[in-house]
């Protein structure tokens, strides 16, 4: 169980300063067994809230209120801590452990500094006799230096004298490199005791992670399915966009494929499939050349075939020109037709059409019907236009 421990008369008149101070920021809450309102208002043992009511103690390491049931903190003792607190030390079981190996290395390096220590003083304690003596030996030369003095007890004097001087850099060196080495351990002591807090503290950092970490998890898979949306979204629309566009251009390519061409109703039809061909080819010449008045050749001309099968009816002409000025220049000149032969006065001819193009036109031919019936006066609908640009127009009957 974690024991508590002594404070010193300074660590008590400290303690009782800072509860005084904290006293006056948040009432006579914040005494053992309160729990703060803060990040550290759960008991890391069970995990449960320390209320206010709840009899619970505080770590002064990691500043944790933890309840005296979770530590194994008699109620004796919790009442004695109560009245006693700004005379002892408590910490928890996990700091209290940690608390103990810190105070063994900090009893090892307060031994080596005291002895560090010790040989200094008695470092100095010699220079300064050195020094002492090295005066008195400097006096003496100063004596006897307009004397009658031998060489030889000169040079000895001066030798002396110069050894003094070595010993004396030397002790220097030494005190030099004790006070690096006092300076050091000072340091490595406040190291040793801020890396104790650090762990504590990274392990209280690691505790929060996980808690935190479901949640954290929660709010990162809400974001990525929402973008995952927004970008589904986006795809669709671009898909939608390139149906569109695919859509566009297999009309394109339709109408241009188809450009060329245009369709003959009502021509007769007789006789085996060669005497056909041949039967039509020289009917669409002879209603260029003969009805239209055109100067067209037969190369003009590429292909002339019926369109779809067989059965009693006159099936519909197809007549694909080589080049689209042929068949404008034919399309321009079917008012002709009016004052033709009988045998081209009951064709009609028309643009071959796509299909979105033959619905836009049925659309029109069924539109001009109803308005036509509704036509009371000397007017007629009819759907005109190249194809693509059909409209809907009304035409004032001819006389």
């Amino acid at each position: 169980m974690s024991q508590p421990v002594p404070r010193s008369k300074d660590e008590q008149k400290e303690s009782t300063a800072k509860r005084q101070s904290v006293s006056e920021e948040k009432g006579d809450d914040d005494q053992p067994g309160t729990a703060r309102q803060g990040n550290c208002n759960k008991c890391t043992v069970c995990n449960k809230t320390v209320g206010q009511k709840d009899m619970a103690l505080q770590c002064e390491i990691c500043e944790t209120w933890l309840h005296i049931k979770c530590q194994d903190v008699s109620k004796q003792m919790y009442e004695l801590l109560k009245t006693e607190g700004a005379a002892v030390h408590w910490y928890c079981k996990v700091c209290n452990k940690n608390f103990a190996k810190l105070v063994s290395l900090m009893s090892s390096i307060k031994q080596r500094q005291d002895a560090l220590e010790a040989r200094v003083d008695v470092m100095v304690s010699d220079i300064e006799s050195v020094n002492s003596s090295l005066g008195e030996v400097q006096a003496k030369m100063e004596e006897i230096r307009d004397g009658k003095l031998t060489e030889g007890l000169r040079k000895a004097i001066e030798s002396v004298v110069s050894g003094v001087k070595g010993e004396l850099a030397t002790l220097c060196g030494e005190v030099t490199t004790l006070k690096g080495q006092l300076s050091q351990t000072d340091t490595k002591l406040d190291t040793a005791i801020e890396a104790k807090l650090v762990e504590s503290l990274t392990k209280n950092a690691d505790t929060i992670k996980e808690k935190l970490e479901p949640s954290w998890t929660s709010v990162v898979a809400k974001a990525v399915d929402s973008k995952l949306g927004q970008v589904s979204g986006e795809v669709n629309k671009v898909q939608e966009t390139l149906a569109e566009v695919k859509v566009k251009a297999d009309e394109e390519r339709d109408k241009e494929s188809r450009a060329h061409n245009v369709i003959i109703y009502r021509v007769p039809e007789n006789g085996t499939r060669d005497e056909r061909v041949k039967t039509d080819k020289t009917f669409c010449m002879n209603l260029l050349k003969n009805a239209l008045r055109l100067d067209a050749q037969e190369n003009d001309i590429k292909a002339v075939f019926r369109l779809g099968k067989r059965d009693t009816g006159d099936r519909p002409m197809m007549l694909q020109f080589r080049d689209k000025m042929t068949k404008n220049s034919m399309m321009e000149s079917l008012y002709k037709l009016r004052d033709a032969d009988d045998c081209f006065k009951n064709i009609s001819v028309t643009h071959d059409l796509t299909q979105m193009e033959r619905a836009e036109c049925k659309k029109l031919v069924e539109e001009a019907k109803k308005k036509q019936q509704e036509e009371q006066g000397e007017y007629i609908w009819r759907v005109r236009g190249l194809p693509g640009q059909l409209k809907l127009l009304k035409i004032r009957k001819s006389n």
